[in-house]
């Protein structure tokens, strides 16, 4: 087998480095002599990734994941068939211990409805921003998909998710390494700079800070700091208004969440009230789930997408 497989040396890297210290070298490496036609990396991404069941006319499934992503596009060296490229990352998963979640060939697998419509009618290929990336090589490579494996490993508290698309064309193929990350809640304090700042540049800004009990629309104590320099900022600013804007995520009834959004924004409203704010600058509306800013498909966009918001009113 010509594949430099994830065993020895691979297995050991990823018990012990984070992803980002193995990027340059790939966690799973390519066909030996293939060329890198591009790379990409980034710490916190979307990877929608092909899993069973297949539905109707043989279309898989679409499961999109969340983590640090390392991606390689690599071209096949001269007199390798993409057959023999896909046996060799097949052998090389499954005897590194990886879990195969879809095998997926033609004709049980329909890539041309799976395939395309996923990663090239998205777009997402050609927003990665690969160097060095040539013109068309998104078409080439996932218009003329010939093969597709997505698999999973458990390591530790990590969870590591590869995809490989291996083209007829061109003799192109990628290697996806995905490492389950959940982004990080709270890591933005507001301040009165950052409120102004937001509201200046964007007219809007997120109430970074405002927490609730589960379900309803009581603050939490500690959302004591944040509602201060909100009131501070309003303060020194006295003749502006404002819609005070409440969101969701998508899970439960809509009606319900609809219903929670505004109940949450006239809680905010209110508590500014209580601290000195005069009503008639501050109008509540909730929006419930219309308006994310991240997936509902996570647990970690959900929370982004439970929010209460700012926003500048023009008269």
């Amino acid at each position: 087998m010509k594949l430099q497989r994830i065993c020895s040396f691979g297995l050991l890297a990823l018990l012990f480095f984070p992803i980002s210290a193995l990027a340059q070298a790939a966690l799973i490496s390519p066909f030996e002599g293939s060329e890198t036609v591009g790379s990409y990396e980034t710490r916190f991404a979307e990877l929608p990734l092909l899993v069973p069941p297949l539905q109707a006319r043989n279309i898989a499934t679409v499961e999109t994941k969340e983590g640090a992503l390392v991606s390689h596009i690599y071209r096949r060296p001269e007199g390798v068939t993409p057959f023999e490229v896909y046996r060799s990352y097949l052998d090389a998963l499954e005897q590194g211990g990886f879990e195969i979640l879809l095998d997926c060939r033609a004709p049980d697998c329909n890539l041309t409805l799976s395939v395309p419509p996923t990663y090239q009618n998205t777009g997402l290929f050609r927003q990665r921003g690969y160097d060095s990336f040539p013109m068309s090589t998104d078409v080439y490579l996932l218009g003329w998909a010939e093969h597709y494996l997505s698999a999973r490993k458990t390591l530790a508290d990590r969870t590591y998710h590869v995809m490989i698309i291996i083209s007829a064309e061109r003799g192109l193929y990628s290697v996806d390494v995905l490492e389950s990350a959940e982004r990080k809640a709270d890591t933005v304090t507001l301040s009165e700079a950052l409120l102004s700042a937001r509201l200046n540049d964007e007219g809007r800004s997120v109430l970074d800070g405002i927490f609730f009990e589960t379900g309803n629309a009581v603050l939490r104590p500690e959302s004591a700091d944040a509602l201060e320099v909100i009131v501070s900022y309003l303060s020194a600013n006295p003749d502006t208004r404002y819609y005070v804007v409440g969101h969701t995520d998508d899970t439960g009834d809509l009606q319900a969440n609809l219903t929670l959004s505004s109940d949450r924004a006239s809680g905010v409203a209110d508590a500014l009230v209580e601290r000195g704010i005069d009503t008639s600058r501050l109008s509540a509306h909730g929006v419930g789930p219309y308006s994310p800013v991240a997936s509902n498909r996570s647990e970690s966009g959900r929370s982004f997408n439970r929010r209460v918001e700012l926003v500048l009113r023009i008269e």
